[in-house]
């Protein structure tokens, strides 16, 4: 991204800010101030994975990623050994499905989080939903910390109409 696009896109960002598309072919981010939504194509890269969580961390360290998994009971308790928050479970047939609240701060979480996103990829694109929240400075930051990592090959920015 050249300098001028990235300070005239950083312009456009404050109050009247609906949400912000930005990434390229492989990862893609629908950023608002209640959430960023990752879409991580099957050519997606564990390192890229990896920066792009620990930059929003480092932006908020108390952001966190929604994450279901179906398993069995005593994989649950394994899942939050790793420092992953259980929300809620119910049993489906012979297994549970959990959602869990991933603190993207702590790398335990952020390796499990890793790892299981790239088995994901190696059958199918994946989205993941991380909770935050924003003020026109974090998305800045953001958006500056993407620009540096070459993903912002395709931008939208969507305003509310006054």
């Amino acid at each position: 991204m050249k300098m001028g696009v990235e300070t005239r896109l950083l312009d456009q960002i404050d109050c009247d800010l609906q949400y912000l598309t930005i990434g390229d072919e492989n990862i893609m981010l629908t950023i608002t101030y209640g959430k960023i939504v990752v879409w991580f194509g099957r050519r997606a890269d564990r390192n890229e994975i990896r920066g792009l969580f620990a930059d929003i961390a480092s932006i908020d360290p108390k952001v966190t990623c929604e994450v279901d998994v179906l398993a069995h009971f005593s994989d649950i308790e394994r899942i939050e050994g790793k420092g992953l928050v259980l929300l809620s479970y119910r049993r489906k047939r012979d297994k549970y499905r959990a959602t869990f609240s991933a603190p993207l701060a702590k790398s335990s979480v952020l390796d499990y989080l890793v790892e299981t996103i790239d088995d994901q990829l190696k059958m199918h694109d994946t989205e993941k939903t991380i909770l935050w929240e924003a003020d026109d400075g974090k998305i800045q930051l953001l958006v500056e910390k993407i620009a540096a990592r070459k993903i912002a090959k395709n931008i939208n920015i969507s305003k509310k109409e006054r």
